[in-house]
């Protein structure tokens, strides 16, 4: 590899680590939108590293790869539960089932992304989650027949969201 490659391949990699170091702390303060956009930067770093380090030797690629990849799985899960919540809210708006078995439902999805989040702070080596995610006060269910917001859960407008998820 010339120097220009060399110089390229560093920038390119740098731009991809800057794209997730910016939007990690969004996901990890419980913004969707966060959330996906450091999934998408932690897929696209994880798909540069063994391409560009081709001719690294010893383990740190492969070091580099599968702590990008874990990142990546616990993204993928917080994703996954805030698709569930839009698709609940979009039912909910319907008014087709019945509004206790969603709200009951939305608790459990809601719960299930608030243990995500006290995991994941236990895994970083934080005694406490950060206080005031937008999954701690998840808003209630759209009254029947209202429109349902087609916004990305955990934006300012919906109150729960995390970190962690793993397709968009």
């Amino acid at each position: 590899m010339n120097r220009s490659d060399s110089r390229s391949t560093r920038l390119l990699l740098e731009g991809r680590a800057k794209a997730l170091k910016h939007h990690l702390p969004k996901a990890i303060d419980g913004d969707g939108i966060g959330v996906h956009h450091a999934r998408v930067a932690s897929r696209r770093l994880r798909e540069l590293v063994p391409v560009l380090s081709e001719d690294v030797k010893g383990n740190k690629p492969r070091k580099a790869e599968r702590k990008i990849r874990r990142l990546t799985r616990a993204l993928g899960a917080v994703r996954e539960l805030d698709v569930t919540l839009t698709a609940l809210d979009e039912l909910a708006a319907r008014d087709t089932l019945p509004r206790d078995a969603l709200e009951d439902v939305r608790a459990h999805v809601v719960a299930e992304r608030e243990e995500l989040g006290h995991s994941d702070h236990r895994r970083a080596g934080r005694a406490q989650p950060a206080p005031a995610g937008p999954f701690h006060s998840p808003r209630p269910l759209p009254e029947p027949g209202a429109a349902a917001e087609h916004t990305e859960p955990g934006s300012a407008e919906r109150p729960d969201s995390l970190v962690g998820s793993s397709s968009t």
